[in-house]
């Protein structure tokens, strides 16, 4: 059997971060309005700066591609 810990010895504002961090109910009261401050350039700014995040992960993995076939074929890479 689990044990038991009584928190009533903390203050009141203890208890409820604790609350809020422990109980799955408080999870997502403070879950919900962090998703929606994430998701606010979306509606602020439009789609355009989550495409420029997709183009720049492709970009890295295109390039990333390109220099590991290099270094597989001549068995070194050139400096920058």
């Amino acid at each position: 059997m689990a044990e038991y810990e009584s928190l009533i010895h903390l203050s009141r504002w203890r208890r409820v971060v604790i609350w809020f961090c422990e109980n799955p109910v408080g999870q997502a009261i403070w879950a919900i309005p962090l998703g929606l401050l994430f998701a606010a350039p979306f509606f602020y700014i439009g789609f355009w700066w989550a495409a420029l995040i997709i183009v720049a992960g492709v970009a890295f993995a295109l390039g990333w591609s390109a220099a590991r076939r290099r270094l597989l074929r001549d068995g070194r890479l050139d400096k920058l």
